[in-house]
């Protein structure tokens, strides 16, 4: 089998159960929801927010760098050391973040919002366990194992939703009774995962080669604009606002975009990231990205239009009308869909020739220009602003990350402007007629200019099956 035929076999699988799962985390996301309300829902949303990103950046970037490098080691003893360093320095962190976190917590307790303080300890070790499943994602990738990681990681998104649904419906419907089963759940998941992966486990010394260090650090601070740019709009609607509601508006006008992210984009670069890094796709892989990149961005554009057209019957059929105010934020954050699509390859393709840092410099112009733009749309428009913001910042880290891209051979600044124009258009026409009107137009437009053609398809085909024949001799 050649190299790109494995991956689109592979890859295949990974998508199928990623999509079972997903579908199935979703549905019940959607009940976790509407039984909290906005003002419990706000507050779970922080409070999982920050767990996730402090959890992140505790884990130093090991589940990139895990992914990155251990389809590259031969050596098992080496893959045992590079597996075993990832949470021995985590787990280290994470004792020096306990000890700030304690200290600081006792002696200024109103820097922290209540509803961390009063969950504080399970809130840490919830820190910790997330930490562990970054490195456990990581460990699974580099091993090739993406199907098995699926499964354990789809178990686990769905039982504890699954489980505090139960828990909402027949003891409390407070925030903090669900975060207590998340603890028990994912500790669960998390010794299993331990027995699972023992035999790529052992003590050893903390020195990391020079080569994995440096990528690892340049993943670290990824880590931290990741943080930046994910948690900073919840905490800045909290501080600026004071309002737990609009958090939780926020996070529902979020739930669909990200759904259909989760089952479809956000799994793109695991694989991509794999085959993207082995020698037989060395030649090729621009051809990959050129294709992929705008064949994504035109099926998301028209799934981010729909989005966009329906949300207003979408959110009240999902949620009740009590998030009618989640609407506008659900048809404006739609288009992340398109523009993440744009983007999607970009990320492999950049750490697969290490160049980790062009994908930290695009993160760092969005952070830039969203948090700056929230001081200004919070206040006026509300849980909309940071939504707006972040299409803002998206848009121009889109632009740029383009230009720099078509350095590598890559031409995609004309389809990528096109595109941009052809939404921007639709979208325009949509408001000022009827917004259904937008998907028809923006179908005109992608035809009439023969963005995307038969050709395009024989062309990816015609590479494959050159890999297939040079695979065979």
């Amino acid at each position: 089998m050649s190299k790109y035929s494995e991956i689109f076999h592979s890859s295949s699988k990974y998508f199928v159960l990623k999509i079972f799962f997903q579908v199935l985390s979703g549905f019940l996301s959607i009940f976790v929801v509407r039984l909290l309300g906005p003002d419990e829902y706000g507050r779970f949303s922080l409070v999982t927010q920050l767990i996730v990103t402090i959890g992140l950046l505790l884990s130093f970037g090991f589940s990139g760098t895990l992914s990155r490098f251990l389809p590259e080691i031969n050596n098992q003893n080496e893959k045992k050391n590079l597996c075993s360093q990832s949470f021995e320095i985590t787990f280290i962190a994470f004792l020096l973040f306990s000890l700030f976190f304690v200290f600081s917590i006792n002696k200024f307790p109103k820097l922290y919002p209540i509803e961390i303080r009063e969950i504080k300890n399970i809130f840490l070790f919830l820190i910790l366990l997330y930490a562990f499943i970054n490195i456990f994602q990581g460990v699974y990738r580099g091993l090739g194992k993406f199907l098995k990681w699926s499964i354990l990681e789809g178990a686990y998104e769905f039982f504890w939703r699954a489980i505090s649904i139960i828990i909402i419906v027949l003891i409390s419907n407070s925030f903090k009774t669900v975060i207590y089963n998340m603890f028990f759940v994912m500790l669960f998941f998390i010794a299993i995962n331990f027995v699972f992966i023992r035999k790529n486990l052992g003590f050893t010394n903390l020195n990391i080669r020079k080569d994995i260090f440096n990528f690892g650090l340049a993943m670290f601070v990824g880590q931290i604009l990741f943080i930046l740019l994910t948690t900073l709009h919840y905490v800045m609607l909290r501080v600026l606002l004071k309002n737990p509601v609009d958090v939780g508006y926020y996070s529902a006008g979020l739930r669909v975009p990200q759904l259909i992210e989760s089952l479809s984009l956000a799994s793109l670069p695991v694989p991509f990231l794999y085959y993207f890094s082995h020698p037989d796709t060395v030649e090729t892989k621009e051809k990959i990205v050129q294709f992929g990149s705008k064949t994504l961005g035109i099926a998301f554009g028209f799934i981010s239009l729909v989005i966009f057209s329906f949300a207003d019957k979408i959110i009240p059929l999902l949620f009740t009308n009590v998030y009618a105010e989640s609407i506008k934020v659900t048809q404006i954050y739609s288009f992340t869909l398109f523009l993440f699509g744009l983007q999607a390859f970009f990320g492999p393709f950049f750490y697969s020739i290490n160049r980790p840092f062009l994908v930290i410099a695009a993160g760092f112009i969005y952070f830039i220009i969203s948090t700056s733009l929230n001081f200004w749309l919070i206040p006026a428009f509300k849980s909309t602003g940071p939504a707006i913001s972040a299409i803002a910042g998206l848009t121009i880290q889109t632009i740029i990350i383009t230009i720099v891209i078509s350095k590598y051979k890559i031409p995609l600044i004309k389809t990528n402007l096109l595109l941009l124009l052809g939404l921007s258009l639709s979208i325009i026409t949509g408001l000022l007629s009827h917004l259904s009107v937008s998907i028809p137009v923006f179908a005109v437009y992608i035809i009439s200019l023969r963005l995307l053609t038969i050709d395009d398809f024989l062309l990816i085909k015609k590479i494959i099956m050159k890999q297939k024949t040079e695979a065979k001799g």
